[in-house]
């Protein structure tokens, strides 16, 4: 044993390297060999920008918002498993699941830092690494973005408290250097300026008058120019919407409440699902949101006024979570996703309280072994719970199948379900069914009416197709597939003129809609306006350069060429 470096002899190396092979196992065996139909195609699978590392995709991926958000850093991250793996789903889960165990380091050095007890140190890792509320974010290929964010918001927070205590502008320096790449990731950490200050106020002693706000004005400036760029990028997607559709001012009042459902979805996660929607109708005179409101504020003053330490954890879990607790509208009441980096604070704020519960019951050997049963019960339902979720990311239909047994009036899950079922073939009626459903439980959400037009083309209906396409862009006028889609109809019909409408304005719309070019090519060269049906295919050329079928185009035009 003398040849063994102390480092590997290690106790907490060692315990840590034995939480990461757990995690790892776990997942390693429930590794999806699909991507989900749930911006996995938008963002990987159908994406041309991330084919190539050309100077044009490299532009596009790092100045242009995608999908209503704008990261640069995730979407170069997808161009580099293209170039390792191509296509190949498990390569991208296996991205992910690495920087999440990368993460958990983070964590515990993290908390170190923080020279918290090591049994709560120990407690707030390993439910970090193993609670199934996290299974989203590692399992869903496109939600690296929040893998990453934490990963980088982690690395900029150890370097701030360094920096704290050794004053080195170039830890400082650093630390705002990896906000900004966690900002490019994904918006998750736009609160850190607060979560900084709360640092120094609750955790450091320092007094209100002794605040430094001026090394947090950078932290702050970057994170509103991330919030506008984001809400900007929201708004032209009109994805900016609230899940209770009854005011900003009653979703303020719901905050409290939601913010108790996470609490109760960390602690008791026994209704996980990917989408969380409110059937319920609140109003100024709901005494579930005042109880609500009054029980955070009280928790709030006690902390206050008893436990500074408790009330920064608690602070953290918040203040990190505000911004998704539809303080910006967001069409979904909760997400497991969003919970990825704030729950660090939730985890060591019940180590403390676990741990204090633990020493008042030490004079009590009962009531001692009464509570190590009970976490032991309770540490194995979680586990359970992340080997169930785990199994329900396989594929596309396990995950909207499990989705509408705990939520049948779920209209995205319907749709996405009819999809999934559509993209397996052989079932074009079971999918019809699932998007009639959605169609009528959520009329004015668009998705539903566009798969249900494709449904009637491919049944030759074309009046209801057109009607179901049009109602598609009421829903969302600038819905570009539901738009190229009618145009297509017309184009069919012989309605030449106004299929060139609908094609130019998906385009215009959408300069990224190759199947709108397409439709323009074909509609040109079949309605012998040859110059414009080359002139289509050299956009499309120079709109898609890693793309064979612009190329391909200009070969069938000098084919059809009397000249050639």
């Amino acid at each position: 044993m003398s040849n063994v470096p102390d480092f590997w002899r290690h106790k907490k190396v060692i315990l840590l390297t034995a939480l990461l092979l757990v995690t790892a196992i776990i997942y390693l065996f429930n590794l999806p060999s699909e991507f989900t139909n749930w911006d996995d195609p938008r963002y990987i699978t159908e994406n041309p920008w991330i084919r190539s590392w050309s100077w044009q995709n490299l532009y596009h991926l790092t100045t242009d918002p995608f999908v209503s958000n704008y990261l640069p850093v995730t979407m170069l991250s997808f161009s580099l498993d293209y170039q390792l793996w191509g296509l190949n789903p498990r390569g991208y889960h296996l991205h992910n699941l690495t920087l999440h165990l990368i993460c958990v380091i983070l964590v515990y050095l993290f908390l170190a830092s923080f020279k918290v007890p090591q049994e709560v140190l120990w407690i707030s890792t390993s439910l970090f690494a193993l609670h199934p509320t996290n299974v989203e974010s590692i399992l869903w290929a496109t939600e690296r973005k929040n893998l990453l964010a934490a990963l980088f918001f982690l690395l900029s927070f150890l370097l701030y408290g360094k920096f704290l205590a050794s004053q080195s502008r170039i830890q400082y320096l650093l630390s705002v250097f990896l906000y900004l790449i966690s900002l490019l990731s994904k918006v998750s950490a736009v609160p850190a300026a607060a979560i900084f200050l709360c640092y120094d106020y609750f955790l450091k002693g320092h007094k209100f008058r002794e605040l430094k706000l001026y090394n947090k004005i950078p932290y702050l400036v970057l994170a509103e120019i991330a919030t506008f760029w984001t809400i900007h990028a929201a708004q032209i997607s009109h994805s900016l919407n609230p899940y209770h559709r009854q005011g900003t001012f009653i979703g303020l009042l719901a905050i409290p409440k939601i913010l108790g459902e996470y609490c109760g979805l960390l602690l008791f996660p026994s209704q996980i699902n990917v989408l969380y929607l409110e059937h319920i109708k609140y109003s100024w005179a709901s005494v579930s949101l005042w109880f609500s409101l009054i029980f955070m504020l009280g928790v709030l003053l006690y902390f206050w006024k008893h436990h500074r330490p408790m009330l920064f954890w608690l602070s953290f879990f918040l203040i990190l979570l505000l911004p998704v607790l539809n303080l910006v509208p967001l069409p979904v009441k909760m997400a497991n996703r969003y919970l990825y980096i704030p729950q660090i604070g939730f985890w060591v704020a019940m180590g403390y309280l676990g741990r204090k519960s633990f020493l008042h019951l030490q004079a009590y050997r009962i009531g001692k072994v009464a509570l190590m049963l009970l976490i032991f019960c309770w540490a194995l339902f979680l586990l359970n719970q992340t080997q169930k979720t785990t199994r329900v990311w396989r594929n596309s239909v396990c995950l909207w199948t499990d989705s509408l047994e705990k939520d049948f009036n779920n209209a995205m899950a319907h749709t996405n379900l009819g999809d999934s079922i559509d993209n397996k073939g052989g079932q074009t009626n079971l999918a019809c069914t699932h998007y009639f459903l959605a169609a009528q439980m959520a009329p004015r959400f668009p998705l539903p009416h566009n798969w249900l037009g494709f449904y009637y083309v491919k049944n030759k209906r074309l009046d209801l197709a057109e009607s179901s396409f049009r109602s598609a862009i009421d829903a969302n006028p600038d819905y570009d597939e539901a738009i190229n889609n009618l145009g297509a109809l017309y184009f069919s019909k012989g309605l030449l003129g106004r299929a060139e409408l609908m094609f130019l304005r998906a385009i215009w719309i959408n300069p990224e809609n190759i199947d709108a070019w397409d439709n323009l090519f074909y509609l040109y060269l079949r309605n012998d306006r040859r110059q414009k049906s080359r002139e289509v295919a050299e956009q499309i050329i120079r709109h898609f350069p890693d793309l064979p079928l612009g190329h391909q185009r200009l070969r069938e035009w000098q084919k059809t060429d009397p000249q050639h």
